[in-house]
C-alpha cells in the first residue's frame, strides 16, 4: 500500500468535514453580526422600545432601584432608567442625543389590566442591573443568542437540501427588517425565530423521513438537533 492509499480519506467523511467546517463559519459569521448589530443600535432605536422598557423594568411591580411606580388605571409605568434618546427627534431640533434631564421616564404599558402575557418581560427583568444602557444590551445578545443556536441546530441536523433552502430564506429576509427584531428587545423577535425555526425544523423531519435519498443519512444527534429545534421554537 503506498502513502496516497493509506492517507485517503473516505467521500463520505469527508463529505461530512467540509459541511461541519462550513457550518462552523456561517454560524460565525452570523453571531459576529448580531453582536455587532446589538452593540450599533442604541436603546429606543427599534419599533415601540419605550413601551418595552417600561414594561420589562416594570414586570414585577414596584421594587427597589428598578420600577418606581406601576398604575393599571393609567396604563402608566414609572421607571429609574432613562435612555439617551437619539431617535424620534423633532426635525427642528438641533441634532444631538437627548440628555436624561430632557427624557420622560414614564412608559406606557400594553395593558391595562395587567394580563398581557408576562413570561417575556419577567425573564429580561432578570438581566437589569444599575446600568440600564448595558442591560438592553445583554438582552438584546441574549436573545440574539437564541437565534444563533436556533440556526445552528438546524443547519446541523438538516438535509443539504433543507438547509440551503433555509439559508438562501434566511438570507434575503434576515436584513434589515428582521435582524433588527430579532437583536432587540421587542418579543416579536422571539416570533420570527420560533417561527423560522418551526418551520425549518419540520422541513428538515419530513425531509429525512420521507425524501431521504440513498447519498444522505441522518444520525440521531441530527435528529435531536432538529427535535431541539422544534421544542425551543
Amino acid at each position: 500500500m503506498n502513502r496516497s492509499q493509506a492517507t485517503e480519506v473516505p467521500v463520505g467523511l469527508d463529505r461530512v468535514g467540509g459541511r461541519i467546517r462550513n457550518l462552523v463559519i456561517a454560524v460565525f459569521a452570523l453571531a459576529v453580526t448580531i453582536v455587532c448589530w446589538s452593540l450599533s443600535s442604541p436603546p429606543l432605536s427599534t419599533q415601540d422600545e419605550n413601551w418595552h422598557i417600561a414594561n420589562i423594568w416594570c414586570a414585577r411591580g414596584p421594587d427597589e432601584g428598578h420600577c418606581i411606580e406601576r398604575n393599571f388605571a393609567t396604563a402608566t409605568a414609572k421607571y429609574n432608567y432613562a435612555p439617551p434618546m437619539c431617535a424620534h427627534r423633532n426635525a427642528l431640533q438641533p441634532a444631538r442625543c437627548a440628555t436624561p434631564s430632557d427624557i420622560s421616564t414614564i412608559g406606557p404599558l400594553f395593558s391595562p389590566d395587567g394580563n398581557y402575557p408576562s413570561t417575556y418581560r419577567e425573564l429580561m427583568h432578570r438581566f437589569i442591573s444599575s446600568d440600564g444602557a448595558l442591560s438592553i444590551l445583554r438582552m438584546k445578545l441574549f436573545n440574539g443568542a437564541i437565534f444563533v443556536l436556533i440556526i445552528a441546530l438546524l443547519l446541523y441536523g438538516a438535509p443539504l437540501k433543507v438547509a440551503r433552502a433555509a439559508v438562501t430564506a434566511l438570507a434575503v429576509t434576515l436584513i434589515p427588517f428582521s435582524i433588527w427584531l430579532v437583536d432587540s428587545i421587542n418579543p416579536s423577535g422571539w416570533g420570527i425565530s420560533g417561527v423560522f425555526g418551526m418551520w425549518a425544523s419540520v422541513s428538515a423531519l419530513v425531509h429525512s423521513r420521507f425524501g431521504k435519498s440513498s447519498e444522505e443519512t441522518q444520525s440521531r444527534s441530527q435528529q435531536a438537533a432538529l427535535i431541539g429545534v422544534f421544542l425551543l421554537s
